[in-house]
C-alpha cells in the first residue's frame, strides 16, 4: 500500500519565466494530468493572492464533489482571515446556498394530517365507512370493524369508570390476540395512554415497567397475572373471544354502553398521550418513551402517503406488542380500513413457512425486522405468493449483500423498503424504497412534517459527505421519557433551525447525507 494517498504542496518561490541564453521557458498547464495520489492540493502565492489547484483520482471522487470541498476551502479561509481568534471547531464550511440546502431544501416536508384528532378517532372513521370489513383475524377468530369498536367500546367505558383520564397510563399484559387489540382502541377510547407489557418478560422487569409507569389499569388475564400486585385495578379478560358471548369484560360489566366516548366530555386531545413504551436503549434500564396522538395521526398519514396503504390491504402484525414497530403494523392497517393479520409462531418456523401463511392468509403488506427478512432473503428456494406486494425492513441496519441478492432472486419478488427511526420519533422517520445497485446504507429521506439534521459535535450542519449524528426534528418527536426529566433534556434539545419553538431528538446515530438528499446510515456513535 501507499506511504501516503493525500498530499498538499505549497510554493513559495516565484515561477515565473526560467531565462536561458536564446531560449524563454515558461510553465505551461496541460489540459489533462494523471493524477499522482488519490488527492492533492497545491497552493501557489501570487502577489496578494493565493492561487490553488486540486489534482484527483477521478476513479475515487466525482467532480462536483471536489468542487464542493474547494468551497469549503474558501469559507473556511475566508473566516479564519476576518477572525483569526475563532475556535477552530467553530469555523464555517458551509457557503449560504449549501447550508440551506441541508437545512431547508431536504427538509421541505411540510404536508397535511389530522393534527387536531386522536388516533381512535381515525380508527371510527373507519368504522362508519366500512362496518362489516374484516379487522383483526388471529387463529380463527375475525372481528369486523363495527365488533372490534363495540368491544373496544364496553371496556372503554369499564377504564372510564376505574377513573381512566387522559394522559393516565393502563398497562396491557397479553399474549398477541384479537383481545389485545380491542384494549389498545379501549384505551385510547378512554383517554388514556396505553403500556404494552410482555408476559413472557422476566417478573424483574414486569415489576420495575409497572412501579415505574404507575398505571391507572392494568388489563391482563388473571390465570397469566394471578395474584401479584394487589395494589392494583385488574381488569380480567380471561376467556376467548370466539365464544358465544362477549367475553371482553367480566359479568359486572356487561352492561355497559357500546357508544363511542365523546373525546371532548373527557377532555382529551392530540397532545395528550396515546402510548408509552419502554426501551432500553444502551443502558440497559428500560426506559418509557412517552408518544402523543398527534405523532401517532403524522406517522400513519405519512406511511398511508408513501406504501400507499388502503382497505383492500391484509397488513401481517409480526412485531412483539412491546416493540414499536407494532404500532406502524397496527394502526396503519386499522386507520386505513384494512385488515390486520396477528401471526402465530408457526410463521416464524422457516422462509417456506412464513411465504405459506402469508399465501394462506392472503396477506399483501409486511413489516418485518431485519433479521428475520434477512433468513427470508438467503433462502432462494422458497416461492413468495403473488398477494405480498411490499415488505418493509428496520430495526437495525442491513446489509447491501442481502439487499442485492434480494434483487436478483428469480420470480416474483415484492417491492422492499428500508425504514430508519427510533422509538423516540414515533417509529419511523426515514423510508427508503430499495432498486437494484441501491446505494450502500442508505436510509432514504424524511417523512412528512419531519426534519432531519446532520450535525457536527457543537450542533452545526455537516457539508454533504461528512459523518454527523443524526437529530430528528418536527411533529414525530415524542414528549420524552416517563420520570426521567433530567434524560428527557440531554436527549430532546431545542431545534434551532427552525423559527416557531421545536425540539430535536439527538439519535445517537451516525449518518451523512448524499449529493442527491438521501441519507446513508453509519452505525452508533458510540460503537
Amino acid at each position: 500500500s501507499p506511504l501516503f494517498q493525500t498530499m498538499l504542496v505549497w510554493q513559495n518561490t516565484p515561477q515565473g519565466k526560467l531565462q536561458l541564453r536564446g531560449l524563454d521557458i515558461e510553465p505551461v498547464t496541460p489540459e489533462q494530468v494523471t493524477a499522482k495520489f488519490d488527492l492533492m492540493l497545491s497552493m501557489e502565492e501570487n502577489g496578494p493572492l493565493i492561487d490553488g489547484c486540486v489534482e484527483y483520482a477521478s476513479a475515487m471522487f466525482d467532480h462536483a464533489t471536489v468542487a464542493r470541498w474547494v468551497e469549503h476551502w474558501q469559507v473556511l479561509l475566508q473566516a479564519m482571515a476576518g477572525d483569526d481568534t475563532q475556535a477552530i471547531e467553530r469555523l464555517p464550511l458551509l457557503t449560504a446556498p449549501q447550508r440551506r440546502q441541508v437545512l431547508i431544501d431536504w427538509n421541505a416536508t411540510q404536508a397535511d394530517y389530522p393534527r387536531e384528532q386522536c388516533i381512535h378517532e381515525l380508527i371510527e372513521a373507519q368504522v362508519r365507512r366500512s362496518p362489516d370489513a374484516v379487522a383483526v383475524v388471529h387463529e380463527g377468530v375475525t372481528l369486523s370493524y363495527a365488533e372490534l369498536n363495540r368491544r373496544a367500546n364496553r371496556l372503554a367505558h369499564a377504564l372510564i369508570e376505574q377513573g381512566v383520564m387522559p394522559d393516565e397510563r393502563v398497562a396491557i399484559c397479553l399474549p398477541r390476540s384479537a383481545q389485545m387489540m380491542v384494549s389498545v382502541l379501549a384505551v385510547l377510547k378512554a383517554g388514556g395512554a396505553y403500556v404494552p407489557l410482555d408476559p413472557v418478560y422476566p417478573a424483574e422487569r414486569l415489576a420495575f415497567m409497572l412501579e415505574d409507569a404507575a398505571p391507572r389499569v392494568l388489563i391482563t388475564l388473571r390465570s397469566l397475572w394471578g395474584q401479584r400486585s394487589p395494589q392494583l385495578a385488574v381488569i380480567d379478560l380471561d376467556a376467548s373471544l370466539d365464544s358465544d358471548h362477549d367475553a371482553d369484560l367480566d359479568a359486572n360489566h356487561c352492561a355497559l354502553p357500546e357508544t363511542d366516548p365523546d373525546p371532548r366530555v373527557l377532555g382529551l386531545s392530540s397532545q395528550h398521550l396515546a402510548y408509552v413504551i419502554y426501551t432500553s436503549g444502551s443502558t440497559g434500564r428500560p426506559k418509557g418513551v412517552m408518544v402523543e396522538h398527534a405523532s401517532l395521526c403524522n406517522q400513519v398519514a405519512a406511511l398511508q402517503s408513501r406504501y400507499g396503504l388502503n382497505a383492500q390491504d391484509r397488513v401481517l402484525q409480526f412485531a412483539p406488542f412491546t416493540f414499536d414497530m407494532s404500532v406502524e403494523e397496527i394502526f396503519g392497517a386499522l386507520c386505513s380500513g384494512a385488515t390486520l393479520v396477528l401471526r402465530t409462531y408457526a410463521w416464524v418456523a422457516d422462509a417456506a413457512a412464513f411465504w405459506a401463511q402469508c399465501e394462506r392468509h392472503g396477506v399483501t403488506v409486511a413489516n418485518l425486522p431485519v433479521s428475520f427478512w434477512q433468513l427470508l432473503a438467503r433462502d432462494q428456494q422458497a416461492r413468495i405468493p403473488l398477494c405480498v406486494r411490499q415488505i418493509m425492513i428496520g430495526g437495525e441496519a442491513v446489509s447491501d449483500e442481502a439487499v442485492q441478492r434480494w434483487h436478483q432472486r428469480e420470480g416474483w419478488r415484492p417491492v422492499l423498503f428500508n425504514a430508519y427511526g427510533p422509538t423516540e420519533a414515533t417509529v419511523n422517520a426515514t423510508v427508503h424504497r430499495t432498486e437494484p445497485g441501491s446505494r450502500r446504507g442508505c436510509i432514504g429521506r424524511p417523512l412528512a412534517n419531519t426534519r432531519m439534521y446532520v450535525l457536527d459535535a457543537i450542533g452545526q450542519p455537516v457539508p454533504i459527505g461528512v459523518a454527523g449524528e443524526l437529530h430528528i426534528g418536527g411533529v414525530q418527536v415524542a414528549r420524552g421519557y416517563l420520570n426521567r426529566a433530567q434524560l428527557t433534556a440531554e436527549r430532546f434539545v431545542s431545534d434551532p433551525f427552525v423559527a416557531q419553538p421545536a425540539r430535536l431528538y439527538k439519535s445517537g446515530d451516525l449518518a451523512r447525507w448524499r449529493d442527491d438528499g438521501t441519507l446513508e446510515f453509519l452505525g452508533r456513535n458510540d460503537d
